[in-house]
């Protein structure tokens, strides 16, 4: 499947930046990060970002409470990547590619 297929998606689904890279690219990384380790016959890893929000970081800097940031930047932010990968995944399976999505934290 093209790349640009799947970013489609995902910006339409709410994602705000998306990277592709090959699965290679974490040759060196840690046991038990590795895309083999998780899934072993992937091909590609897929990244998915959403923005903070402007307010919630101005609250932050105005400093009265933290709350706002936590909630919006953290709390929030963190389940709504966690589905937006599923929702990928998801997209992905449909379409015949084995796919399993890793929480945000």
């Amino acid at each position: 499947m093209r790349s640009e297929v799947i970013k489609e998606f995902a910006f339409n689904e709410g994602a705000d930046l998306i990277g592709i890279a090959s699965a290679d690219r974490l040759d060196n990384a840690p046991l038990g990060h590795k895309l083999q380790d998780i899934l072993p016959k992937a091909r590609c890893v897929i990244v998915l970002a959403m923005r903070y929000l402007n307010g919630s970081i101005k609250a932050a800097k105005i400093g009265s409470t933290i709350y706002p940031y936590q909630a919006s930047c953290h709390i929030w932010l963190n389940h709504q990547l966690t589905i937006l990968s599923y929702k990928v995944a998801r997209f992905l399976e449909r379409r015949g590619f084995l796919a399993t999505p890793i929480p945000a934290n």
